[in-house]
């Protein structure tokens, strides 16, 4: 009879097998866990956690996004919590803010069907920064409201003047992909990360932006209204600034019953490209008012004036007021109101003066009729006619 031994093998051989088991592992997690599982990579999941305040308190009313979904949004109720669901599988970022300037970004894995919670460590928020900068944009009329965002999220903001500057408010600690874009324009990506220690960050250098599309006079190539043939490109023509000069017109003297058409200037191209008055309405809601016809849209060039002309006739003694609304390009100022005021004032006659010939006293405060005694003594060499005469007395005090 044969004896089969089992030859055991040594120890450190179940060492290195476990050993390669860890690396193995090691390796997956460094690669970003890279499973080829439904589970981390298709799928919708639910995020969900509680945020607080730096002195610990619960985080009220605080936004949440995901980032690459900037449809998903979830706010905080009483005691900071929130609850996000249908967000993608996969590795994600939570972007959060708050109307105070405090904000966080924090990473998640989400796993299909299943409800992933927030660390301890992700659950404050932290001091958000400011972020500034210049756009250079020079085949462009003027280099304001170029648009600034925070790729995958729905913050944004413009540049304010025809300088390219912008100025970005309450962008939350951490690294974030800043597109800069312009309608005929290359959009430019720069990623930039926010430390804890920063409160404003200011770009080194302009950022470039170069036109798509080139094109030549005369030969009408930029379709859009807006949009102009400038150095050789295609560019928008926004470099118009509106400057509101009268925010109130008040009519000159206009008596009851009459018309009265009064030219105003509610504003001024005060930048370097032109302003296109889309349409000018008015708002009431006096209905005495009138707008004189144009056909829109209007171009003002630079440092000249929109005029516009506006009827006026009441048969009312009462003060009577309208909203003029002015619609243009100007993507600081899309719309503009001007306030339009006209007081009706009682006809007056040159040949008619009113002559007191007696002044008696006033009644006291227990009587209830009062006499005042009057005449009219017609000054013009014709018959002037009395059709009615409306009496009255102040109420007593």
């Amino acid at each position: 009879m044969k004896i089969h031994q089992r030859h055991h093998r040594p120890g450190w051989f179940s060492s290195l097998r476990h050993l390669w088991w860890l690396s193995l592992l090691w390796l997956l997690v460094a690669c970003g866990g890279n499973i080829s599982n439904n589970k981390f990579s298709k799928g919708l999941g639910v995020v969900e956690g509680q945020l607080l305040f730096p002195d610990g308190e619960p985080a009220v009313n605080a936004s949440v996004y995901v980032v690459g979904a900037p449809n998903l949004k979830a706010v905080t109720n009483a005691q900071g919590r929130f609850s996000l669901s249908k967000v993608p599988a996969g590795k994600r970022q939570l972007i959060v803010t708050h109307e105070r300037p405090l904000g966080l970004l924090a990473p998640i894995w989400v796993v299909s069907k299943a409800t992933i919670g927030l660390q301890k460590e992700q659950q404050t928020l932290k001091p958000t920064a400011t972020v500034a900068g210049t756009i250079d944009a020079r085949a462009r009329f003027g280099g304001k409201g170029i648009t600034v965002k925070i790729v995958g999220t729905p913050f944004k903001t413009l540049t304010h003047n025809h300088n390219g500057e912008f100025r970005f408010d309450r962008v939350v600690q951490g690294c974030h992909t800043f597109s800069f874009s312009a309608p005929y324009f290359n959009t430019v990506e720069k990623k930039l990360c926010i430390g804890e220690s920063r409160k404003t960050v200011t770009l080194k250098a302009p950022v470039q932006l170069l036109p798509k599309r080139t094109c030549q006079l005369g030969n009408n190539p930029c379709e859009a209204l807006n949009n102009i043939c400038h150095q050789g490109f295609c560019v928008p023509n926004a470099g118009g600034e509106v400057h509101v000069s009268q925010p109130e017109s008040v009519f000159p003297s206009v008596q009851i019953g009459e018309s009265r058409n009064v030219e105003i200037t509610p504003l001024v191209n005060v930048g370097p490209g032109v302003l296109i008055i889309k349409s000018a309405v008015l708002k009431g809601p006096s209905k005495d008012f009138t707008l004189q016809s144009i056909k829109y849209p209007v171009k003002v060039q630079s440092r000249e004036s929109f005029r516009i002309q506006i009827n006026f006739q009441s048969n009312s003694l009462e003060e009577q007021r309208t909203i003029l609304e002015i619609e243009t390009n100007d993507p600081a100022k899309p719309t503009v109101q001007i306030v339009l005021r006209a007081q009706p004032l009682a006809f007056q006659s040159q040949c008619v003066k009113v002559r007191r010939f007696a002044e008696p006293p006033f009644p006291d405060k227990e009587a209830s009729v009062g006499e005042l005694h009057f005449s009219l003594f017609n000054r013009c060499d014709r018959r002037i006619e009395i059709h009615k005469v409306s009496l009255g007395f102040p109420s007593l005090l």
